[in-house]
């Protein structure tokens, strides 16, 4: 295995493909998993459920027997991941090479992991004569001097990526026409080359409808966290739909990335329709410039995209496609737009929105379940519970809160989880705010958790 310690502005991607083909192992064999969400090992494991449709154990078997040589590539890996369960994360990667001599895997991180428990290479800049380098090749026909060289190192601190901008536009700019600032760094925190954020606020702005478009599109894909495809999103507004061109402007900046999901049957990949993606990085940057308003229309029309023109009326209908069967990760962009509503009705002292959206979210799990993704609607379950926890509301919304965690817990004993939905069955019940058929329900499932364990109790 290899463990690479890169960020934004550095290129890996182009590292490590002129690595493979050095190594002559072909792109088609190489498989990326992105952890950029990811801050433990139960949502790893569900992110590799959810980009080829079985567990990892399988996946490595499977891989074996299909592909020659093949990479796993865990990209993105996150400081928060790595600080909950990097003990862990090392068993499975060790676990993944361990099986066989003719996989790889290549892990990519912002930050160093512990150095006792892994070796690893870190990217650094370009120096001067590598900078000078890549521009003259990629601009022959240019004739720069030692002085033009030691502004264009300065300009770009030596990041590929920002030499890469920099050559695509001394395409048509004299080097003297170049505002520098486009290069600046956004902020610390948040490396976006300042070309890129004006870029975004430029559409964001404009009267142009094509732009504008493209910007509502950036705008959409940033409030979906698992992405999703073309087809499901195009129509997001029906009097002025996405098109091709607008996707591929984004593309073509690299804000919106293509993710491929498999499927893996009877011992043959199959490559399904690709899922549309905007990084981490890109969509902090535009939920930081929006206003909150914007967003809770917006989030609220994802909920009417999902769930149907009358969700709003408790009439929650899950739209099904051929691919939900294996990919059901975009009902977790559900998951996303409930909490910002909850979030607002709370910060807006709306206790009656709080309860009304809490209450349609028990009826999203209730369908869930109906359609038999019980993993999902435990998953979405847990993560809204998490966060109900976190929204500070008056007393008289509670009630819902209670409900709830009888749903989790109920959904806990469906997938086999006794312990945990022992403790969350007890807690309803010291909790006392349900009626008392709900309770009654509560003791009877209670009950039947203690028979399954054979808990003399």
């Amino acid at each position: 295995y290899a463990w690479i310690v890169s960020h934004y502005l550095l290129g890996e991607e182009q590292f490590i493909s002129s690595v493979l083909r050095q190594k002559s192992i072909d792109l088609d064999s190489v498989f990326v998993v992105n952890c950029e969400d990811i801050v433990n090992s139960d949502q790893f494991d569900n992110q590799i459920r959810e980009r080829f449709s079985v567990s990892l154990s399988k996946l490595v078997i499977d891989l074996c027997n299909i592909v020659q040589k093949p990479v796993l590539i865990f990209n993105n890996v996150q400081e928060a991941f790595l600080q909950n369960d990097l003990a862990q994360f090392r068993k499975t990667i060790l676990s993944v090479v361990g099986f066989s001599d003719n996989i790889n895997v290549i892990v990519v991180s912002n930050t160093k992991p512990s150095a006792s428990l892994f070796d690893y290479i870190e990217l650094q800049s370009l120096k001067q004569e590598e900078v000078n380098r890549c521009v003259t090749e990629a601009l022959p026909q240019e004739k720069f001097t030692a002085f033009d060289f030691e502004k264009i190192y300065n300009i770009t601190n030596g990041y590929p990526l920002c030499v890469d901008i920099l050559c695509g536009k001394l395409r048509y700019l004299s080097l003297n026409d170049l505002d520098e600032s486009d290069f600046s760094l956004y902020k610390n925190d948040l490396p976006i080359p300042r070309v890129t954020t004006e870029y975004i606020n430029t559409i964001r702005n404009s009267s142009n409808t094509t732009e504008r478009n493209c910007y509502n599109l950036l705008l959409l894909m940033s409030l979906l966290p698992k992405g999703d495809m073309f087809s499901t999103i195009r129509r997001f507004n029906s009097t002025s739909p996405f098109k091709g061109d607008e996707l591929e402007s984004l593309v073509n900046r690299d804000l919106l990335t293509v993710e491929h999901y498999y499927i893996i049957k009877n011992n043959e990949l199959i490559n399904q329709p690709k899922v549309l993606r905007i990084p981490k990085i890109y969509r902090d940057y535009v939920l930081s410039i929006e206003d909150k308003e914007t967003l809770r229309q917006m989030n609220y029309q994802i909920c009417t995209l999902y769930l149907g023109e009358r969700w709003h009326q408790y009439n929650v209908k899950i739209k099904k496609t051929g691919m939900d069967e294996y990919f059901p990760f975009t009902y977790y962009n559900v998951e996303s737009a409930l909490k910002y509503l909850l979030q607002y009705s709370a910060e807006s002292e709306n206790d009656n929105n709080y309860v009304k959206y809490l209450t349609i979210a028990g009826n999203y799990l209730d369908k869930l379940e109906q359609d038999d993704f019980y993993y999902v609607a435990l998953y979405v379950a847990n993560d809204l519970y998490q966060y109900i926890q976190t929204i500070n509301v008056k007393e008289d919304a509670k009630r819902p809160l209670s409900y709830f965690k009888f749903k989790l817990a109920n959904l806990e004993r469906m997938n086999g989880h006794h312990e945990r939905c022992v403790v969350l069955f007890n807690e309803v019940l010291e909790d006392n705010i349900l009626n008392s058929s709900q309770l009654q329900s509560c003791r009877e499932c209670l009950a039947y958790t203690y028979t399954k364990r054979r808990d003399s109790e």
